[in-house]
């Protein structure tokens, strides 16, 4: 009975088992590389028509036929509205009558005025006399001047009769139909818009003014844009996938990114808004886009050569700022603190804490701490 006793003192007092060790923690992983990169200010934008113009009549009169189909696409000088001509045809032949008349009237005023020259140096008339013909010749002369500035606005009016397309574009709706009267430079026809080239009008913060003008300087800037539609389906396509999969989605949002120049910026801040205007030229590809369009878009300030990047989601925020898991050859997953730098096309450029060919937590960061053993799974589709 004592040694039974002594037995369970002893095994009362001896220590507990160690607690199992905690399994590897299941991680997706990616690894960091260097590229050139673009540095980007982004902005949204709208795309606009490179000449809007708002055809007018130009002389009054009853709208006769339109020579065109709405939507159209017309070139420059084409005929595009008839206006009843003939209240113009009939002013073109009174123009012409009247100097005609006045320019007979002109003649025997020039020939009276040569017999009082000759009649002068004979002294059989007063100077005075010869003066009041040479009167009568100048004053014929101006109004023969006159009509034939008369004619040339008779004519004028004649060809206004028929609009024509200022430029090559396309039209819009028909404003005014057959049968009603139009007003010159008042009554609107149609509108005509130019849409090759095309621009595209942004604004950007007046905190991002200094890097554009440093840009600037070093020549004509690049605006990469893609429409709203094609990035919001990009973005959808992209959710959820890593590895390999979210790579093939990034080269596809490469592959459709359009680039247009800078032309414009503003000479002044916005007031209420802070903000500047500028605009870009878009020169290529303009048949897949239509004024009125949202884009997205990028102004390229600045490229950064063998920068370290990482995708987006394999950076965190802590208490002390912006950190990446890092798993070691060992398996040992490692907090790094890091520098971010700018955001690019799904990456994030690492200025500090990772280095190239470091392979970085995309997926299973909840399980980890410092230290903590991983075991890498496929990154799913």
């Amino acid at each position: 009975m004592l040694f039974v006793i002594v037995g369970l003192f002893f095994a009362g007092c001896s220590k507990p088992p160690p607690p199992p060790e905690r399994p590897p923690s299941p991680v997706i992983t990616f690894s960091a590389f260097t590229s050139n990169v673009d540095v980007y200010i982004s902005a949204f934008g709208t795309i606009s028509a490179y000449q809007n113009v708002v055809v007018t009549p130009q002389v009054s009169g009853k709208l006769l036929q339109v020579h065109f189909q709405e939507g159209q696409v017309v070139t420059n000088n084409q005929l595009l509205f008839t206006i009843d001509p003939r209240d113009f045809e009939a002013g073109l032949k009174k123009a012409e009558a009247t100097l005609e008349m006045d320019r007979a009237d002109l003649k025997l005023k020039c020939d009276t005025r040569d017999r009082n020259l000759l009649l002068l140096r004979d002294k059989v008339i007063s100077k005075e006399t010869f003066e009041r013909s040479q009167l009568d010749v100048d004053m014929a002369e101006a109004k023969v001047k006159l009509d034939e500035a008369a004619l040339v606005q008779a004519r004028l009016n004649l060809e206004y009769s028929t609009v024509e397309s200022p430029l090559d574009g396309v039209t819009g709706k028909v404003l005014v139909d057959p049968g009603n009267v139009v007003t010159a430079n008042t009554t609107k026809l149609v509108t005509i818009r130019q849409l090759s080239p095309l621009y595209i009008d942004f604004s950007v913060s007046e905190q991002d003014l200094e890097r554009i003008r440093a840009a600037k300087q070093r020549g004509t800037l690049k605006v990469g844009f893609m429409t709203e539609r094609q990035l919001t389906r990009i973005e959808q396509k992209a959710e959820g996938k890593l590895g390999a999969a979210y790579e093939e989605v990034v080269r596809e949002f490469v592959d459709q990114i359009y680039t247009a120049d800078l032309a414009f910026m503003d000479n002044t801040v916005g007031d209420n808004t802070g903000a500047i205007a500028l605009r870009a030229i878009i020169r290529e590809n303009t048949e897949k886009f239509w004024p009125g369009q949202f884009v997205r878009l990028g102004l390229i300030v600045e490229t950064r050569t063998n920068a370290v990047l990482v995708p987006e989601i394999a950076v965190q925020t802590g208490k002390n700022g912006p950190y990446c898991f890092v798993v070691t050859p060992d398996h040992t997953a490692e907090l790094r603190l890091i520098k971010q730098g700018p955001a690019t096309i799904g990456y994030v450029i690492i200025e500090d804490g990772v280095r190239d060919g470091e392979r970085v937590v995309l997926q299973g960061h909840m399980g980890l701490y410092p230290g903590a053993k991983t075991v890498e799974i496929p990154a799913g589709k």
